[in-house]
């Protein structure tokens, strides 16, 4: 079994992702290739391939946690709006993208070019103080 990204993130072995929030079961981090400044994942620290085997407590728990980032998230990135998207593909891990919005951009055509750590750790500083 091939390992998984997101469960080192949880054990803080992938020093690279910039983890800015985090409850006793979910942590959110800023997407490494961000659609827009700020984008940032959701995810629950237990491994679950997909997002149709959570359990019927462990979902709800999940969309709380996104709605408590996505507030922080729209007062950073002064946002109209946070796009949610729920991927279930690129990576076996349930994850949810958080992606601040002004107009309606093309989210998947647009990509904030590769940011260095020292913009994702100033948002991520920016993020915690919120």
């Amino acid at each position: 079994m091939e390992a998984c990204v997101f469960c080192s993130i949880v054990k803080n072995n992938t020093p690279h992702h910039e983890i800015w929030w985090e409850d006793e079961n979910h942590i959110a981090f800023l997407d490494v290739k961000p659609r827009q400044k700020g984008h940032t994942l959701v995810i629950p620290k237990k491994h679950t391939d997909d997002i149709m085997d959570m359990s019927e407590e462990n979902y709800p728990e999940l969309f709380r946690a996104v709605h408590a980032v996505s507030k922080k998230l729209k007062i950073q990135a002064n946002a109209k709006r946070i796009a949610l998207i729920v991927d279930g593909y690129s990576i076996g891990h349930v994850h949810v993208h958080l992606i601040p919005t002004q107009k309606g951009e093309d989210l998947w055509e647009a990509r904030n070019k590769n940011p260095n750590k020292g913009e994702l750790e100033r948002i991520g500083e920016e993020l915690r103080n919120i």
